[in-house]
């Protein structure tokens, strides 16, 4: 059989092909979410698969399946119909004339491959900016009850109570639903008083009872009903995740939604922006949570032990405090360990969410955390700073190496911050405040042969100091996702010796999940990390261009003496 013949039979098993359009997927690297027009290699690989999808009707099933699987973008979805456009006197999107039956079968061609839907509020494609409530109108003709825009979707992100058009988006194969109350910048003529209670109902009735996964910003039964007892919540029994994380506000959590809650026989993931009132803590009914696996919880810090003495830690626990700065740093201290001493070796996944402020005499992370230097079980850690931070609040040099002492079976570790705050100043530069060295990256690197992800809030490369090579042990380390935020500008030179020694250290480096943070709101000088990046890049395409042929022939002839 040749070469050829035998390709042609591989395309012929829709595995393969779906397989193959798996891998051009068009999102950002770590992310579920699909960004086409941020991300270079994101917008290469919806190019590749547009043009696979052209090349033969086998292929273009999988492909356009995977190419619209994620819209983040409803318009562009929406310029299918030829009369959809948008107006240049008021940057309105409307439909100029009645949608025709051979156009709406083309674009249902495309709708009902769509599964994921991700509204970003504060774009001005969101939904809510610019798109006419005409639209809706014309939409709706051809949408009969029951029936959705999107009759496949099984994840909407979000659904805004305060625009009546999103009941289109409502459909029975949701598994996976965030709500939102708010829309940013709403025009005038978008809000409907009515429309709270509209959308609400529908979703009762379409969607609610299919749902797995709820994300909310407000209580339960916010419109529904207002959560007088248990049987307010029945209707959401069901839910195997449940996020009631509201921004601005926060859940009073008191005896009676916490019975609620335990009432739920499929609950696994369970996160809350609360204000606990629990003046009792009356133990809860047998079985209650007995299938949570995540927990997540933010409150203020001289309740949340309370709480965790009622629900027992499961695998994953994720804990945010408000506001510890109403303690003195000795008492803060003090409650910090009492809630962690509640945390059993069965919790192998922790989390923490803490506020920080630009003051000298402010509690480091490092300090807090202090006592789970003890908690050898732990495989995941996280400590993600809120609050903008100057250089000297971070993580340094000594505090890296004391985390590299603990922990040996971890597998991911990640001390972020969601913004990084400098004023410019020579007093602020890392430089002068030691900050995390090449050396003790390595020295974690080699007492935790089991980590997969790696983030730090930054490298400086001037002073990076970086040992000799031949001092450094080479470990083949498995390390596949390095995050750095180098907020110090060595030379090119300074670089280079950086991107060789990262390169000696980490050579399984997934380079395509290196470059961000994972919050879209880190402020840094990226482009000095792109520029390491595009050095690491050069140095992996050269030694694997080099090293796989020497390995294969290796092989070859370690089969022919095999052989002979």
């Amino acid at each position: 059989m040749s070469a050829a013949s035998a390709c042609g039979r591989a395309f012929q098993s829709r595995d393969i092909v779906r397989h193959i359009c798996t891998e051009l997927e068009p999102r950002l690297p770590d992310s579920k979410v699909a960004i086409l027009t941020t991300n270079e290699t994101c917008l290469r690989n919806a190019t590749a698969l547009a043009r696979l999808a052209r090349v033969s009707r086998a292929l273009s099933g999988p492909a356009l399946d995977v190419l619209w699987r994620v819209v983040d973008d409803l318009p562009r979805l929406l310029y299918i119909l030829p009369s959809f456009t948008m107006l240049a006197e008021s940057f309105l999107y409307v439909i100029s004339r009645p949608i025709k039956p051979e156009e709406w079968d083309r674009f249902q061609l495309y709708a009902r491959r769509v599964r994921e839907y991700y509204v970003d509020t504060e774009s001005s494609s969101s939904l809510c900016a610019g798109i006419s409530p005409s639209v809706w109108t014309f939409l709706a003709r051809w949408c009969p009850q029951g029936h959705s825009l999107l009759p496949n979707l099984r994840r909407l992100d979000a659904l805004h109570m305060c625009h009546s058009g999103h009941i289109l988006l409502l459909t029975p194969s949701l598994r996976d639903l965030k709500i939102s109350e708010y829309v940013h910048e709403l025009e005038d003529w978008d809000e409907d008083p009515y429309s709270h209670c509209l959308v609400f109902e529908v979703m009762h009735k379409i969607s609610l009872p299919h749902l797995e996964s709820l994300r909310t910003e407000f209580l339960l039964p916010h419109y529904a009903a207002r959560a007088n007892g248990p049987e307010d919540y029945a209707k959401f029994a069901h839910l195997r995740s449940l996020e009631i994380t509201g921004t601005d506000r926060t859940v009073t959590v008191d005896e009676p939604l916490l019975q609620a809650l335990a009432g739920f026989p499929f609950l696994r993931r369970l996160r809350m922006n609360a204000c606990l009132e629990l003046p009792e803590k009356r133990p809860l009914p047998p079985n209650s949570f007995k299938l949570l696996q995540e927990l997540g919880i933010i409150a203020d810090l001289d309740h949340l032990g309370d709480f965790l003495e009622i629900i027992p830690p499961p695998r994953s626990l994720a804990l945010g405090v408000t506001d510890w700065r109403k303690f003195p740093p000795d008492r803060t201290k003090e409650l910090f360990q009492s809630v962690l001493s509640n945390i059993p070796e069965s919790t192998s996944q922790l989390s923490f969410i803490l506020p920080y402020s630009a003051s000298e005499n402010e509690l480091r992370a490092a300090e807090l955390i202090r006592p789970t230097l003890a908690f050898s079980w732990l495989t995941h850690l996280s400590i993600t700073i809120e609050e903008p931070c100057t250089a000297h609040l971070l993580l340094n040099d000594e505090e890296l190496r004391t985390f590299a002492a603990a922990w040996p079976n971890l597998r991911e570790f990640e001390f972020q911050l969601k913004q990084i705050e400098s004023t410019g100043n020579d007093d602020d530069d890392p430089e002068y405040h030691d900050d995390p060295k090449a050396q003790s990256i390595a020295l974690f690197a080699q007492n935790h042969p089991r980590l997969t992800r790696l983030v730090l809030p930054f490298l400086h490369a001037r002073s990076s100091k970086l040992p000799a090579l031949d001092t450094v042990p080479f470990l083949d380390h498995c390390l596949r996702t390095l995050r750095l935020c180098v907020v110090g500008n060595g030379g090119l030179a300074d670089k280079g010796e950086l991107a060789v020694f990262l390169d000696y250290l980490f050579p399984n480096l997934d380079l395509s999940a290196t470059a961000c943070f994972d919050s879209p709101e880190v402020k840094a000088e990226l482009w000095i990390w792109y520029e390491l990046q595009r050095m690491l890049l050069c140095l992996q395409i050269g030694r694997t261009n080099v090293l796989v042929p020497r390995r294969r022939r290796e092989e070859e002839r370690q089969r022919n003496e095999a052989g002979s």
